[in-house]
């Protein structure tokens, strides 16, 4: 990563994304898989910045299958979120120089489709508790939803 990071400085980049996909389910994901993936993009954060690149740490939650509720995918994505910010601190990354893409809080397919103003709550719930105010920025994705609505869901808290 270290000799990409540099050829890519050397050509005028100035932005890494780095993504990681974290699959909520009842039963997952695993701390495992929490701290694995939060590590992997702590460390390449490090890298990147070391070589003169800003960080787009892009955290996708996937709901293929399941019943599980709003609540259990904002707390999934607060374990995530908090882990990475801690690994990113041990790291000594520069977090004012990282930007979150993350999707917003939404209930597995089988389950009973949240309110818009629940969806706004919970996500704006789970950044306000896990991100530092230092953040360079956060960036709302519509993940598994529609474009109309995640654009409803992301209007909702606008109260």
């Amino acid at each position: 990563l270290e000799e990409r990071c540099d050829d890519f400085y050397k050509s005028g980049v100035r932005l890494a994304k780095w993504r990681t996909i974290i699959q909520v389910s009842s039963e997952m994901p695993s701390d495992i898989a929490v701290w694995e993936n939060s590590d992997c993009l702590a460390r390449s954060a490090r890298i990147c910045q070391a070589h003169g690149l800003a960080v787009l740490a892009e955290i996708q939650t996937s709901h293929p299958t399941g019943s599980h509720s709003i609540e259990r995918t904002a707390y999934i994505c607060e374990k995530f979120y908090s882990h990475t910010v801690r690994m990113m601190n041990e790291y000594d990354v520069n977090l004012e120089a990282v930007a979150f893409s993350v999707d917003m809080c939404t209930a597995g397919p089988e389950a009973m489709v949240p309110l818009s103003d629940q969806v706004a709550k919970y996500t704006v719930q789970t950044l306000m508790r896990t991100l530092p105010p230092c953040t360079g920025a956060v960036f709302l994705m519509g993940g598994d939803q529609k474009l109309e609505e995640a654009a409803r869901n992301a209007r909702a808290d606008r109260g």
